[in-house]
Formats: structure tokens, sequence, C-alpha cells
């Protein structure tokens, strides 16, 4: 530095500019050398937890886009379904209507032959479990020990007992009433069981709203929506897949990214503070009573289709 009344000479002036500039060069690297070390840990600490470890996302491998149902699942498909933390990893088989399970199922119930429908969402689904340990399994095989007890009931009038019990499994993950009305008018009903037994639990009431409110587009003379909103299966693209595939971290942020998503809908339309156990603490609640008005009205849609077409 010149002395105090000195001008400072032209090159220590030229100094000073590019010494800021290292400076600056140096912090940035400071700093993407210290986000590249915590990125990696939070890779290496996800690696060793398990999570994440598997990216097997449902939307790219095992749906389709359904004109009636918004998903359902992919003809013929055949994978796995690993957990997070290791608890399961489960081989999944669909067969050419998209059900789960290999054998495949005729349009109409042979001679002798009692055909159940299982309609709900992803408890009745149960991916976290093998084929044939599936509740809809596990009651098919019971029933098929209990033939002579199923004579003379509502739904078998017969003296004679079926020879066989089929339960077909239209569970579809993240379904409530409101589509499960479609699934049932356009895809069991072609199937002609004689029996549906409907499983619905707390979450559907919530999940009814926003599915009405947010996704529904069209809906036929039954009031069963037709066409939908914003369901339609939009996979990440092939490089994002591949990063998803491949790393812990990014696998971790997209799939509670994806939560976020939908955890906003739920509380933008579905009242979050009454999701699952709110509806059950606080059922003769206005908003309970308020929500429950869509899922009434689509469980006597149900009833109703099940009534024209001949089915307990």
């Amino acid at each position: 530095m010149s002395a105090p009344g000195i001008p400072e000479s032209s090159s220590s002036a030229a100094k000073r500019p590019a010494s800021r500039r290292k400076q600056i060069l140096f912090g940035l690297v400071a700093v993407g050398f210290s986000l590249t070390i915590m990125l990696v840990m939070a890779e290496l600490a996800l690696n060793i937890a398990g999570i994440g470890y598997n990216y097997d996302e449902p939307e790219v491998h095992l749906y389709n886009n359904d004109p009636c149902c918004g998903i359902w699942y992919k003809p013929n498909f055949t994978g796995h379904w690993p957990s997070d933390f290791h608890e399961y990893d489960t081989h999944l088989h669909f067969n050419s209507q998209g059900l789960r399970g290999e054998q495949e199922y005729t349009p109409d119930p042979e001679p002798g032959v009692l055909r159940i429908a299982m309609l709900g969402d992803s408890y009745v689904r149960g991916l976290e479990v093998e084929d044939d340990e599936t509740f809809c399994a596990l009651m098919e095989e019971s029933l098929n020990h209990s033939l002579p007890q199923l004579a003379n009931s509502r739904f078998w009038p017969s003296p004679v007992p079926p020879r066989r019990v089929e339960v077909l499994n239209f569970g579809l993950s993240g379904s409530s009433p409101v589509r499960q009305a479609s699934i049932l008018k356009y895809k069991i009903a072609q199937l002609h069981p004689q029996l549906v037994m409907h499983f619905i639990f707390a979450n559907d009431v919530p999940e009814d709203n926003t599915m009405i409110n947010a996704h529904t587009a069209a809906t036929d003379e039954d009031g069963v929506v037709t066409r939908w909103n914003n369901l339609d299966i939009h996979p990440p693209p092939p490089f994002w897949q591949k990063l998803i595939r491949r790393s812990h971290l990014v696998n971790f942020c997209y799939r509670h990214w994806r939560a976020l998503q939908v955890h906003q809908e739920i509380k933008k339309y579905g009242k979050e503070n009454l999701y699952y156990g709110g509806i059950l603490h606080d059922h003769e609640s206005d908003d309970v009573r308020q929500l429950w008005q869509p899922t009434e009205q689509y469980l006597k849609i149900t009833r109703d289709i099940c009534q024209r077409n001949h089915i307990a």
C-alpha cells in the first residue's frame, strides 16, 4: 500500500480485484466441497440404514393409465416389492386382467363355482405379502375346505354346495368408495361374481372428498366416475429414474416429495385433522358428517350396481 498522499500504483490497484476473485473462487470451492462431503455422508448413512435401498416406483413398473379407474395394474406383470427396512421383498404376479395372482378367470363362473370379488384398497391388494398370503388367497383356501357350509346361503341358495370357490382380488392402493364404484361397474361386474365383499377404512372418507374435489372429470348415468383429472401416470424422465434407482439419497428425497404432494391434497380437501383416528373419535361432529356424505353416496351407488347385476 502506498504512503498517505501518494497515489497508489496501477499494478497494486489491479492486484486487488484479482485477489477478491480468488477469495470468492476459494469460498465457492470450499462450499462445494463441504456440500459434497455432506451429500456423501447422507448417502452412506441412508445406505447403512437401508433406507431407499431399492427404487421400485410403482407408477413406473406396476400401473397403467386406465380410463375408468385412473390407474390399473399392468396385465401379466411379474416383479418384486421391497421395503425400505428389509422387512419384506415380495414376489408379485398379476394376470392378464390385472388381478393379483397367476390364475386366469373366465367371463362367467364355471358351473358349480362360487365367485367372490374383494373390493378395497391396499389392505386388500396386499403387496407386502406373497400372492398366496393375501387374505383373499387365505379366504379362498379356507372356504374351499368348508364347502358344505356354503349351501343354502343367500349367495348360494342351492342345497348342493359349490364344488369350488374363487376369490378375486380387486384391491387398488389409494382407492376409496368413489373410485371403487368405477372398479365395481367396469371391471368386477364384467366377471359376474355372485358376491362382492367391500372393505372400507377410516382414511377412505377424506380420500373420497379429495377424489371428488380434485380428480373427478366426468360421471355416467349412475354417478360413477368415468374420467379422472390428474390421475394419469407421469413417471420421472429416464435420467431421473436411473438416479433415483441408484442413489439412496435421491430416492429418499423423491418419495418424500411425492408423499408431501399427497399430504397437501388431503390437507386441502380432506380435513387433515380428521384423517384416520379423528373420523372415529369425532364421528358425531359436523365436519365428519359433511365429509361422510360423498362416501355414503357412493356406497349407495355400489349397492345399486350390485342389486342390478344380481350380486349379493
